[in-house]
């Protein structure tokens, strides 16, 4: 339970996401911002982003030297092939997404079901601890990651009632050390299993859910959808690997001291701080989501990882520079859009509600606005040596 939480916290606190599409004009067709052109662009429509005000006043150049890459070879995209799998696959979830969902309160609990849970746990002896009880758990049993011994224990109960489980913690445990070799008795209401059953496959199915007429025709699509995404896929690593050449032959000068700094404090706090959300301290945190056992090892490699990240936003600032490059206030306004519906949300009230922070601030926090601009800077890279 505790490993799900900081597989969590590691997508929301530690990625740079690249959001495919934002910036990105996969023909070559698109309007004239998505290839720079501050000339002729009103300076207030440009996004006043954190990267921009991390670097202003420096001059760039005194840290860096980009290598000439006008003679770089681009590669060719090899996007993987679709398989008649990928394709059943795909119309699978689609057959899922439009199928009937039914509610069961009785019966007994398999491996596979989709259970909701509520439980209360404590230690045998009576004493509470926080982390062992939870109100209508979502879960797939036998898929997640829990205490050894809870989800086996629920195979088989009746559902809509109530069951007690004992177990003992692993020793070592380090999760929660204090728990370890401790046996704790859960009080567990299996309060209902949903079912899905798969819409089928026809032409119905078909005229209801798509714009074709038949089931040859929706195949056909879904393959073609398929091999866009395989060949977008293997486009996307073409430019990345342009990047990755001009990054390798940089010449590195000098490296602004005072900005890793600044990113290596508000990052260790900002980590601090997911600790404390989720209930755990900082021990614990720090071991379970870097592997690191002490704070001298931690520090060491978060001012690398700092300076590495301030290496690669010059270099992307420079870029930028070179091949005129802005990101309006469309742009960011779009790119927000994008990480609150791709991160499950129905719009900025409901993110900012659940995550106690704005989406700007969400951005800042984890320096997302630099992913933004590295997009439009590989996609002018390969735009100019393409040709």
């Amino acid at each position: 339970m505790f490993k799900k939480i900081i597989a969590m916290l590691l997508i929301l606190c530690m990625c740079m996401v690249m959001l495919p599409g934002c910036g990105d004009d996969t023909d070559g067709q698109g309007d004239e911002s998505a290839q720079g052109g501050k000339e002729n662009l009103d300076p207030a429509a440009a996004a006043d982003l954190q990267l921009l005000r991390t670097y202003e006043g420096l001059n760039l150049e005194d840290y860096m030297a980009l290598p000439d890459w006008s003679g770089y070879e681009v590669g060719t995209p090899y996007p993987a092939e679709v398989t008649d799998e990928d394709v059943d696959a795909k119309i699978e979830e689609a057959l899922i997404k439009g199928g009937d969902t039914e509610v069961i309160t009785s019966g007994k609990a398999e491996q596979g079901d989709k259970l909701t849970l509520s439980f209360t746990g404590k230690l045998k002896d009576g004493t509470e601890v926080d982390g062992l009880s939870s109100e209508n758990l979502f879960m797939t049993l036998g898929e997640e990651d829990m205490v050894p011994g809870f989800q086996e224990a629920l195979v088989g109960k009746e559902i809509g009632k109530n069951h007690k489980i004992e177990l003992t913690f692993p020793d070592p445990y380090s999760v929660k050390p204090e728990l370890a070799g401790q046996t704790a008795v859960f009080d567990v209401n299996i309060v209902q299993k949903t079912v899905t059953t798969p819409a089928t496959l026809d032409d119905d199915f078909v005229k209801e859910n798509s714009d074709y007429k038949n089931v040859e025709e929706y195949v056909a699509d879904v393959r073609k959808q398929l091999e866009d995404i395989a060949y977008e896929e293997a486009l996307q690593t073409v430019k990345n690997a342009l990047f990755t050449q001009i990054s390798k032959h940089t010449e590195y000068k000098d490296i602004p001291a005072d900005i890793v700094e600044e990113i290596r404090k508000t990052t260790d706090e900002r980590y601090r701080a997911a600790a404390d959300l989720w209930g755990l301290d900082w021990e614990t945190f720090r071991t379970e989501v870097f592997g690191f056992t002490d704070d001298t090892q931690f520090n060491v490699e978060l001012i690398s990882y700092c300076k590495e990240l301030v290496k690669q936003e010059i270099i992307i600032l420079l870029l930028a520079e070179h091949y005129d490059i802005v990101i309006t206030n469309e742009e960011f306004e779009q790119y927000k859009l994008d990480i609150i519906e791709n991160s499950g949300y129905a719009d900025e009230g409901a993110f900012e509600q659940y995550s106690a922070r704005t989406i700007e601030q969400y951005i800042d926090e984890n320096r997302l606005d630099t992913s933004l601009m590295m997009s439009k800077v590989i996609d002018a890279i390969y735009e100019d040596l393409a040709e």
